[in-house]
């Protein structure tokens, strides 16, 4: 969206000029960062922003350089529908064609903007994430999830978007905390029909039948015109099935079993899902904790002595502090691994409109490391679990 912006808005985006003199500390997490910035961000800003105002220039030029091209195609696609009557086909064929015209000079319109953002991301983040010590950081991740399954609550998922990865200690606590973004491909009931039974098919063969040009056009069967589209659709359509905070951490015991934490489900739903994973449905004494979540273990006595009722009301305080997130976690292996919810995946650069002086950015990062490091506080994971 901010390339977006950063087209439209013009020389308004070329002219931008600081807002700030100087970093600004408005809270307690940003104590000391003034003096950081000032001798590690700062001298970096004036380069950045020749490299800011660049990108927004060439991004610009491409981009009017483009809309003569497609309002040329545009108009020749509209002139093709208007006089050719018997070749309906071709001119939904050459739509598309134009459609996929678009989003090519889209993205090559756009490319300066988002090769700026990525290199702000690999250069300056780094250098911020520092300010709270010796963190490793990662912009982009690939295939990450799979390594977390033996805990046995990621979703199922076909495809995964991963950035944002850290990794570092914390009060003495390890831990590695990254957003994603996992999706799994399904089915649109509208298209799921295998007869011709679906509005828009029908709808697509009635047109075709008000023209007379079947036999010019060659189209197969009604059945078959209809399955070829309901497949084509349930192979397009995914479906999110989580997007959010991603953070596992390091908890000082090994322990012997497994214990598993969900939003509640229902008591059939409950049951089902403890029974599916091998695993024994825990009941314990806080009512606010049993309303809110479900836990099932191989060790009973184990998770009763993990989630004891100080870490039970942490664990509720946290999900509040995510807007009432329907948080999952599973204790395994000596670790604690959580996935929770949220509407942002971490750091977000500043807008490519405003002056570059990375004061917006480090806002954003130590805001969202803030966010990972009160996960660590609230859940008190520093301190020794005694089983």
């Amino acid at each position: 969206m901010a390339a977006i912006f950063a087209l439209l808005r013009g020389k308004a985006a070329l002219a931008a000029k600081p807002k700030f003199k100087t970093y600004p500390e408005r809270f307690d997490y940003e104590k000391g960062f003034a003096d950081y910035y000032e001798k590690n961000i700062r001298p970096l800003a004036d380069c950045f922003e020749k490299e800011r105002v660049k990108a927004i220039k060439t991004a610009r030029r491409r981009w009017f350089w483009s809309l003569p091209l497609l309002l040329f195609f545009f108009l020749a696609v509209a002139a093709y529908i208007v006089f050719t009557e018997n070749e309906l086909a071709g001119a939904f064929l050459i739509l598309c064609l134009l459609l996929v015209l678009c989003i090519i000079l889209y993205c090559f319109s756009i490319a300066p903007v988002m090769r700026y953002e990525a290199s702000l991301k690999e250069k300056i983040y780094p250098i911020i994430i520092k300010f709270f010590g010796p963190f490793d950081y990662k912009e982009r991740i690939h295939n990450i999830i799979k390594n977390y399954s033996n805990f046995r609550i990621t979703p199922e998922y076909s495809s995964e978007s991963s950035r944002n990865w850290i990794s570092g200690s914390y009060a003495g606590v390890e831990f590695e905390a990254f957003g994603t973004t996992l999706s799994k491909e399904g089915s649109d009931n509208r298209f799921s029909q295998t007869g011709f039974d679906s509005p828009l098919s029908k709808a697509t063969f009635d047109v075709l039948r008000a023209k007379r040009d079947l036999a010019a056009l060659r189209l197969p069967s009604k059945r078959v015109l209809a399955t070829r589209f309901s497949r084509s659709a349930s192979r397009i359509e995914e479906k999110t099935v989580f997007h959010g905070l991603v953070v596992r951490m390091a908890v000082h015991k090994n322990f012997r079993g497994r214990t598993i934490i969900r939003h509640d489900a229902g008591v059939v739903g409950n049951f089902g899902r403890a029974l599916l994973q091998g695993l024994q449905r825990v009941n314990l004494e806080d009512p606010v904790f049993e309303q809110a979540f479900e836990v099932a273990a191989s060790n009973q006595v184990e998770a009763r002595y993990l989630l004891t009722p100080s870490f039970m009301e942490r664990l509720l305080e946290l999900s509040r502090s995510f807007g009432g997130a329907a948080l999952q976690g599973s204790f395994h292996q000596g670790s604690l691994f959580l996935m929770i919810p949220h509407r942002s995946l971490l750091f977000r650069p500043a807008s490519i409109t405003e002056y570059e002086d990375f004061i917006d950015d480090s806002q954003a990062v130590l805001k969202a490391m803030n966010k990972i490091f009160s996960v660590i506080e609230t859940l008190k994971m520093d301190m020794d679990i005694k089983l």
